[in-house]
């Protein structure tokens, strides 16, 4: 992939992007040896709960790169993860970790497909600090026909997740009477990510019958739960 900053074409090896969310990848180098060495923060590594013996599963030690220039543009305090994993996907030889999140939605993009390349104009997002990252502790996969079983993958330890009563195996079955044949997974992620937000989420577990479990919806930081 190639971008243009004020008639300047630059190539970028290892670039991901999703909606707003883009990402640069880390492989191998001397360069990414010395990002260990120089960001990584001290203290255990991270695994998302209930991942753990999935092929997908991340082992990182999450830090900030001091900048990034993109052309003539720099960026500032950018989060990254560093991963330390050594099985599954994210134990490939080639690849070290992520550099980014949230990066494109502080650029007005223009793509060109026909000669691969990507124009990024800084727009009112751009100089805004990285927020900080935060989670209610609580992880959600799904599962089953057209994807409407959803179930709590993991919670972590001393999380609000936790506090509100919520189990690793739980299946929602209901979002503020909404059943899960009406959600998406995206809406339940979108409804435990809204600080204060209040929901009453009927689950069941195991063999028991079904309860609903009010929930009050605080953010702590990633790297303090």
């Amino acid at each position: 992939m190639r971008f243009m900053s004020k008639g300047i074409c630059f190539f970028i090896a290892g670039l991901f992007m999703r909606g707003s969310f883009m990402t640069l990848a880390l492989t191998r180098s001397r360069w990414a040896r010395d990002l260990y060495t120089i960001q990584a923060p001290p203290g255990n590594p991270n695994t998302i709960p209930g991942m753990e013996s999935q092929f997908f599963a991340q082992t990182s030690v999450r830090g900030k790169l001091g900048s990034l220039a993109l052309g003539t543009f720099l960026l500032s305090e950018i989060p990254v993860n560093l991963q330390l994993g050594t099985k599954g996907f994210y134990a490939r030889a080639s690849f070290s970790g992520t550099i980014g999140e949230g990066i494109l939605k502080r650029f007005t993009t223009t793509y060109d497909y026909s000669r691969r390349l990507m124009v990024l104009e800084p727009n009112g997002e751009f100089a805004k600090p990285f927020p900080p990252r935060k989670t209610f502790g609580m992880t959600l996969v799904s599962d089953g026909p057209l994807f409407k079983s959803f179930k709590v993958s993991g919670v972590r330890k001393n999380s609000p997740a936790e506090a509100a009563g919520l189990q690793k195996g739980d299946l929602i079955e209901s979002l503020d009477g909404k059943p899960a044949t009406a959600l998406r997974l995206a809406d339940l992620r979108k409804a435990f990510s809204e600080e204060g937000s209040e929901h009453v989420v009927e689950i069941t577990r195991g063999s028991e019958p079904k309860r609903s479990v009010a929930v009050t919806i605080t953010m702590v930081s990633i790297e303090d739960s």
